[in-house]
C-alpha cells in the first residue's frame, strides 16, 4: 500500500499524457476527389446526340478589377484582403466624387460589362453597399447620419454616380447585386446601432429590423439593384482599411442568428422581389464554422427557412478552392435555391500567373451538381477576387495585366452554367478563335497547351500523394496543398513537412519525379506557344505569354527541387541516410536565387517567397554541433544525478541543481530556436532571477527539509526526454518523432505532467504541512514565488501576434501569416489581452502571498525579554 500515492500520481500523468498527445495525432484516410474528365460520350447507335441541358438562369460574376487602383508601388508588399476597390472615388468633401475617377471607372465598367456579358453572365456582384444608403427614408430607422455629415452627402453623390453604369448593366442583360459581409458598419452606423439597440447584439431582432429598413431604402432608391449578397463567415481587420470609413465585424456566431437575421431580412426582398444571396462560407472556426461543410451545421442554420426570394451560395468544393477536394456534401441537403461558386484566378494556385486550364473541373461539377442539386439556379464566378489581391501578380481583369489565362477560365466557367455537355477543347478552340487567332494551328495549338496546363499544375504544385489524402490534426482538416502556405510562402516548418513526408511514406520517390514531370510538361507547352509566333507576331500579349511560361516553367523548377530536398531530408532525420540531400539542397539554393533575381521586381509575374525554406537550410548547416551540445547537456545531467545519489544534497550539489534547472533548459530552448533569436531564452533567465530572489527572501530555513534532489530532478527528466533525439541528429530529428511516433509523445506529455506534479506535492509535504497542519510561512512563500514567476514572464511577454510568431520559430508549427493570426485573434476569438493573464494571476498570488506572510509575523511570538 506504500506505493499508492507515487502510482495514482503515474497514472493520472499517463492518462493526462495519453490526452494530450492525441491533439498531435496526425490522421490520414483516403478521401473521394472530384476527377476532372470530359462529359460522357454519346456512342454512334444512340441515334440523334441528346439536346443541351436548360442554361442555368443565373450566372453571376464579380465586378473583375473595375475600381481597383493599379498602384503598383503597393503591389507585392500587402497581404490584407481589402481589395480597395472605389476607394480613390470617395472624397471627404465636396463634390464627394472624384470626377476623373469616376470617368476612368465608368469606362473600365462598360468594357467589363461587354466582356462578361459576352461570355454569358447575367449578373454583376458589386463590392458596395453602405455607400449607397442614408436611411432617411429608412422606416423605423431615426437619424443615422446628420444633416452636415460627410459621409451622408458622399452616399447620395455616389448613388448617382452609380446610377447610370448599372443601368447600362441591365441594359446589356446583367442586373446587378451589391455585396456586403454582416456586419457592415461605419462609425455613424455602429454608434447608432448600439444607442438603439442595445448594442451590436445578433439575438437582437432591433438589430436586424434596422439593416433591413436599409435594403428598403436602397431598393426604393436604386431599383436597377436586383439583389444583395450577404457574408457572414469572414470579415474584420483582414478586410478593413484604416483610413476607410467602412469596416465590417464578426458578429453571428450560433445558427439562430443566422436564422434570426434572414427572417428579418427576407420579408424586405420579397416585397421589392429582389434576391438575398446568402454565402454559405465559413472559415472552418467559431460556432458557425462548420456551416461551409457540413451538412448538419448546414441544416441547423437553415432548415426551415423557406422563401422565393432565398438563394444560398457555395463553394463547390469541400473546403477552399483548392485541388484534389470533393464536392462540397452541403450542396445536396436543403431546400433552398442554390447556386454554386467558382474561381478563375485561383488564389491558391498563383493567382492565375500561369496557364491552369479550370474546365474540366468546373464541367464536372456543373455536371455532378445539375444531377444531385435539385434546386441548382445558378453559379457565382470570382474573375478577380479571393485572397490578398496584391500578394499575387498585378493581373487586373480584364483591364490591366497579364488577365489571358484568366479569361480563359471565365469564358469557359460561363459557358459551362449554359451548357455543361460542352467539351473543355470545344470551348477553348472557341475562346481563341475570338481572342487570339481563327488560324487552324494557333487553335490547335492552344488548345493543347491549356490541356496539359492542368496537368502540370496538378503535379507542380501538388504533392499528389499528399493531397489524395484526407488528412486532420485535432479534428481540423488541412488543406490538400499544405508545403506551399498561404499564398507564396515556400518553406519548412516541422510539423508540415514531418507531417507530409509521413502520409507520402513509400511513394515518395514518385512525388518526387512527379516535380519534374510538371516541369516537362511546362517545357511542352512553352514549346508549342513558341511554335505559334508565325501566326501571332501581332498579337499585343504574345510576348507576355510566353514570359508567362517562362516563370512557370522556372517556378516548378525550384519547386521540383525543393521538393527533393524535403523528401531527402526526412529520410535522413527517419533512417540517417543522407545520400543526395544536401546535393539537392544546393541546387535549391542555387534555383531559388536565380528565381528571385529575374522575377523579384516582375509585376505581372512575381517571385514566391523561398526565405522561410532557405533559412530553414541555414539553420541546419549552423546547427551541425547540436547533437554534440545535446550529448554535453545530457552527460552534465547525468553526471549531477549519479554524484548526488552517491553522495547525497551536499550544498555544492545543491547549488548545481539549481544551476542545472536554469541552465537546461536554457540550453535546450536555444538548441531549438532560429539563430540570434535569444529573446526567449533571456525571458527565461529573467523568470528564474526573479523566481530565485523571491524564493531566497522568503525561504523559512527551520522548515525547509525537503531535498533540492528531489523538487528539481523529476523537473529535468522531460528534458532528458526531449534531448535525448536531439543528441541523436539534431532538432529535426525531435520533431519527427514528436508528429509521428505515438508513445514518444504519451512519453513526453507524461514527463511534463508527472514531473512537475512530483515536485509540487513533494513540497507541500516536506515544507507546507506539519504535523498534519498548513504552515502560514511556507504557504506565503510558495505564493510569492510562484506570483513572482508569473510576473517576471508578464513583463517579458509580447503581444499575442508576436508571441505567436515567437513560437512559429521555435517551434515550427505554420507560418503566422497575417491571415492566420487573424484566424486566431479574430475568428477563433482569441484576445490580445490574453497575455495580461498572467499579470493578473501574480497580482492575486503576490497580494495573497503578501497578506499571509504578514499575518504569520504579527502571530508569531514576540522574542523573550533579556533577563
Amino acid at each position: 500500500m506504500r506505493f499508492r500515492g507515487p502510482l495514482l500520481l503515474f497514472l493520472l500523468a499517463l492518462a493526462g499524457g495519453v490526452a494530450l498527445a492525441s491533439i498531435f495525432e496526425v490522421h490520414a484516410e483516403s478521401k473521394p476527389l472530384l476527377e476532372a474528365g470530359d462529359p460522357p460520350a454519346v456512342p454512334e447507335s444512340a441515334g440523334a446526340p441528346r439536346a443541351s441541358p436548360t442554361p442555368l438562369p443565373l450566372r453571376l460574376v464579380d465586378a473583375g478589377a473595375v475600381g481597383i487602383p493599379a498602384d503598383t508601388l503597393a503591389w507585392g508588399t500587402s497581404y490584407s484582403h481589402a481589395t480597395h476597390a472605389f476607394d480613390r472615388l470617395m472624397l471627404r468633401r465636396a463634390p464627394w466624387v472624384e470626377p476623373r475617377e469616376m470617368a476612368r471607372t465608368a469606362s473600365d465598367w462598360d468594357r467589363y460589362v461587354e466582356r462578361v456579358t459576352g461570355w454569358g453572365a447575367n449578373g454583376i456582384i458589386v463590392d458596395a453597399f453602405l455607400e449607397f444608403l442614408t436611411f432617411e427614408n429608412a422606416e423605423g430607422v431615426s437619424t443615422v447620419y446628420p444633416a452636415d455629415a460627410p459621409l451622408l452627402h458622399r452616399h447620395r453623390a455616389l448613388r448617382e454616380s452609380f446610377a447610370p453604369l448599372f443601368d447600362r448593366a441591365a441594359e446589356a442583360g446583367a442586373g446587378i447585386y451589391l455585396k456586403t459581409d454582416m456586419l457592415a458598419l461605419t462609425p455613424e452606423l455602429d454608434e447608432y446601432l448600439r444607442a438603439t439597440t442595445g448594442g451590436l447584439d445578433p439575438a437582437d431582432p432591433a438589430l436586424w429590423r434596422a439593416y433591413a429598413a436599409g435594403f428598403d431604402e436602397l431598393f426604393r432608391a436604386m431599383p436597377s439593384v436586383r439583389g444583395v449578397v450577404i457574408r457572414i463567415g469572414e470579415a474584420g481587420p483582414l478586410f478593413n482599411v484604416a483610413d476607410i470609413e467602412y469596416r465590417s465585424e464578426m458578429a453571428l456566431h450560433r445558427p439562430e442568428h443566422v436564422r434570426l437575421m434572414l427572417e428579418t431580412f427576407l420579408p424586405v426582398f420579397e416585397r421589392h422581389e429582389r434576391r438575398l444571396v446568402f454565402r454559405s462560407w465559413s472559415v472552418g472556426v467559431g460556432g458557425l464554422g462548420d456551416l461551409h461543410n457540413r451538412p448538419d451545421a448546414y441544416l441547423a442554420s437553415l432548415e426551415g427557412v423557406h422563401s422565393p426570394a432565398l438563394v444560398v451560395s457555395t463553394k463547390y468544393t469541400q473546403g477552399d478552392y483548392f485541388g484534389f477536394l470533393p464536392l462540397n456534401p452541403t450542396l445536396f441537403v436543403g431546400e433552398q435555391q442554390r447556386i454554386v461558386e467558382f474561381q478563375a484566378r485561383r488564389e491558391f494556385e498563383g493567382f492565375g500567373a500561369f496557364a491552369n486550364d479550370l474546365a474540366p473541373l468546373h464541367g464536372t461539377a456543373l455536371r455532378q451538381l445539375r444531377e444531385r442539386t435539385p434546386h441548382l439556379v445558378g453559379i457565382s464566378l470570382w474573375t478577380q477576387e479571393g485572397g490578398p489581391l496584391r500578394a499575387g501578380p498585378m493581373s487586373l481583369y480584364p483591364l490591366s495585366g497579364y488577365w489571358r489565362w484568366i479569361d480563359a477560365n471565365v469564358h469557359a466557367t460561363l459557358q459551362l452554367a449554359l451548357n455543361p455537355e460542352a467539351s473543355p477543347d470545344s470551348l477553348h478552340a472557341r475562346w481563341v478563335r475570338e481572342t487570339l487567332s481563327d488560324d487552324p494551328a494557333v487553335v490547335e495549338g492552344m488548345t493543347e497547351l491549356l490541356r496539359l496546363s492542368r496537368r502540370a499544375v496538378d503535379r507542380g504544385w501538388y504533392l499528389r500523394d499528399f493531397a489524395k489524402h484526407r488528412v486532420s490534426v485535432a479534428d481540423f482538416e488541412v488543406p490538400p496543398l499544405l508545403w506551399i502556405q498561404e499564398w507564396d510562402q515556400i518553406g519548412a516548418w516541422w510539423a508540415i513537412d514531418t507531417s507530409v513526408a509521413d502520409v507520402v511514406g513509400d511513394d515518395w520517390r514518385s512525388t518526387v519525379a512527379e516535380g519534374h514531370e510538371a516541369v516537362a510538361l511546362v517545357r511542352r507547352m512553352r514549346a508549342i506557344a513558341e511554335s505559334l509566333e508565325p501566326a501571332l507576331t501581332d498579337d499585343a500579349e504574345y510576348a507576355r505569354m510566353l514570359r508567362s511560361l517562362d516563370h512557370q516553367e522556372n517556378l516548378f523548377q525550384v519547386l521540383a527541387f525543393h521538393r527533393e530536398t524535403l523528401f531527402g531530408y526526412q529520410r535522413w532525420l527517419r533512417t540517417g541516410d543522407d545520400t543526395g540531400w544536401r546535393d539537392s539542397a544546393t541546387r535549391f539554393e542555387r534555383a531559388a536565387a536565380t528565381h528571385h533575381a529575374e522575377w523579384g521586381n516582375d509585376l505581372d509575374f512575381p517571385s514566391f517567397e523561398f526565405g522561410p525554406a532557405l533559412r530553414a537550410l541555414d539553420r541546419e548547416r549552423q546547427g551541425a554541433a547540436t547533437p554534440a551540445i545535446a550529448r554535453v547537456t545530457l552527460a552534465g545531467l547525468l553526471v549531477l544525478l549519479l554524484a548526488t545519489a552517491v553522495r547525497g544534497v551536499t550544498p555544492i550539489l545543491a547549488s548545481s541543481w539549481i544551476a542545472a534547472l536554469i541552465a537546461g533548459p536554457a540550453i535546450t530552448l536555444a538548441l531549438f530556436l532560429p539563430r540570434g533569436a535569444w529573446g526567449p531564452v533571456l525571458g527565461l533567465f529573467v523568470v528564474a532571477f526573479a523566481t530565485g530572489a523571491v524564493a531566497v527572501l522568503t525561504r523559512d530555513r527551520s522548515s525547509d527539509r525537503t531535498p533540492v534532489s528531489l523538487l528539481l530532478s523529476p523537473q529535468l527528466l522531460p528534458l532528458a526526454w526531449v534531448l535525448g533525439p536531439v543528441a541523436i541528429r539534431g532538432t529535426g530529428y525531435f520533431w519527427v518523432l514528436f508528429w509521428t511516433s505515438t508513445p514518444y509523445r504519451i512519453a513526453l506529455f507524461t514527463l511534463l505532467l508527472g514531473g512537475p506534479t512530483w515536485a509540487a506535492l513533494a513540497h507541500i509535504r516536506g515544507r507546507l504541512i506539519d504535523g498534519g497542519r498548513w504552515r502560514a510561512r511556507g504557504l506565503a512563500a510558495s505564493a510569492l514565488t510562484a506570483g513572482a514567476a508569473l510576473a517576471a514572464a508578464a513583463l517579458v511577454l509580447p503581444s499575442l501576434d508576436d508571441s505567436l510568431r515567437a513560437a512559429d520559430g521555435l517551434l515550427g508549427v505554420m507560418p503566422m501569416t497575417r491571415a492566420i493570426l487573424n484566424g486566431i485573434t479574430v475568428y477563433a476569438g482569441v484576445p490580445d489581452a490574453l497575455r495580461w493573464l498572467p499579470a493578473a494571476i501574480a497580482g492575486l498570488l503576490l497580494g495573497t502571498g503578501g497578506l499571509v506572510l504578514a499575518r504569520a509575523r504579527q502571530r508569531a511570538p514576540a522574542d523573550p525579554a533579556p533577563s
